[in-house]
């Protein structure tokens, strides 16, 4: 997602020697870091002054233009209530703009809600990039100026402001200092120089409209299939066993909240209890062995193969997903052993749990995947619900 966050210049605070727009990107950088966990924060920052705010127009030619933008075929989408009054805003004053490549809606909002505080925020837009207006008004305005990735912060420079190119330094030193002024409440955060390279350099075809459709049309097509993955996921756990979207839940908050090895062992329990809930769905415990598997109730891991091979028929789908089952197993063994250990442990990278994360939502929509649409719901669900409906009966629901 593409998001504009709109600042007016001479309503910002004021700090000694320092720009109103470098006040604004610091305040930007600072909210993006407090709001996008670090497992999954890559983020690039175009800053300046858009080309919609050198339109100095009469007023009711603005809202002509936010009619024009806002009418079906909507070019951009507020995160604010009223965006056409806004949109007039736009023309009175001085704006500045951080625009912000690779946030989601939620991280959006976060963001939004954080620069709130600032007197000088004006609120939110997001940006479709692929049509020309909004693409010549913001994309293609504004220079690349930060990469945040993980917890690194760049102050990035283009290849034409490269000492070895341009043969001597002229990259900004005392910003950068300030910088890290500025963001000393995050002692995680480091922050240095990094190159933009050639992809902001204007003769390069990857900073033209068609490079833009073709990057909109990539996220949008992978955010359809992938918001497809997980609508699959939830409404097969609706039919064989709701309670999967409660443990899926627990899982999902603990990666996001984790902050250091100590919570390791809640990811760690969290991700297997979802999979022993889902080999109870899906292949109940059984006394007996099946093909020399131990199948009974503590051996979760044993069942899904169990089940996987029951469901297949081909011997190569069906290694691929053995394959998946033993590699989220042996990611969530690592975790453990990792929070068992404590101070003595390898460091876990964020990565590795973001790793994590897409590979179990995969092996469970592989799994659900092989369970037939109508199924019954699972004999462990059946239990519970019966039991609950006794103890209604009874009138005993809370002894």
């Amino acid at each position: 997602m593409l998001v504009a966050y709109h600042f007016d210049e001479d309503e910002t605070p004021r700090r000694p020697y320092t720009p109103p727009l470098r006040v604004i990107e610091a305040s930007c950088v600072l909210a993006i870091v407090e709001a996008v966990p670090a497992y999954r924060r890559h983020v690039t920052i175009r800053s300046g002054i858009p080309a919609v705010d050198r339109l100095r127009v009469e007023e009711h030619v603005a809202y002509a233009l936010a009619e024009d933008l806002l009418n079906g075929a909507s070019a951009w989408k507020t995160l604010s209530d009223d965006p056409h009054p806004y949109l007039i805003q736009l023309t009175d004053r001085r704006v500045s703009v951080e625009l912000i490549d690779g946030l989601s809606l939620d991280d959006a909002i976060r963001v939004d809600e954080l620069l709130k505080e600032d007197s000088g925020y004006l609120g939110a837009l997001q940006v479709r990039q692929e049509l020309p207006r909004p693409w010549v008004f913001y994309a293609a305005a504004l220079p690349l100026s930060y990469r945040i990735h993980r917890n690194s912060v760049s102050l990035l420079y283009s290849a034409d402001q490269d000492p070895e190119v341009a043969g001597e330094d002229n990259r900004d030193h005392a910003w950068l200092a300030e910088l890290r002024d500025y963001l000393c409440s995050e002692p995680q955060i480091s922050i240095g120089f990094g190159s933009s390279g050639y992809q902001d350099l204007s003769i390069i075809d990857k900073r033209s409209l068609e490079y833009a459709q073709k990057t909109a049309r990539v996220d949008r097509v992978l955010g359809s299939l992938l918001s497809g993955v997980v609508a699959d996921i939830y409404l097969r756990a609706r039919m064989i066993d709701p309670d999967l979207i409660e443990v899926y839940d627990a899982a999902l908050i603990a990666m996001e909240q984790h902050t250091g090895p100590e919570q390791l062992a809640q990811v760690a329990l969290s991700c297997r209890r979802l999979l022993e809930r889902l080999a109870d769905a899906l292949y109940p415990a059984r006394p007996e062995t099946v093909d020399g598997r131990n199948v009974s109730e503590d051996k979760y891991r044993n069942r899904l193969w169990a089940y996987i091979e029951e469901q297949m028929t081909s011997s190569t789908e069906s290694a691929i997903l053995l394959a998946n089952l033993v590699d989220v197993g042996t990611r969530v063994n690592s975790l453990d052993a990792a929070s068992n250990k404590g101070l003595h442990a390898k460091v876990v990278g964020s990565s590795e749990i973001h790793r994590l994360l897409v590979n179990l939502t995969v092996l469970v929509f592989d799994l659900m995947g092989l369970k037939k649409v109508d199924a019954k719901p699972a004999p462990s669900y059946d239990a519970e619900i019966a039991a609950e409906i006794g103890r209604l009966i009874r009138g005993d629901r809370d002894h």
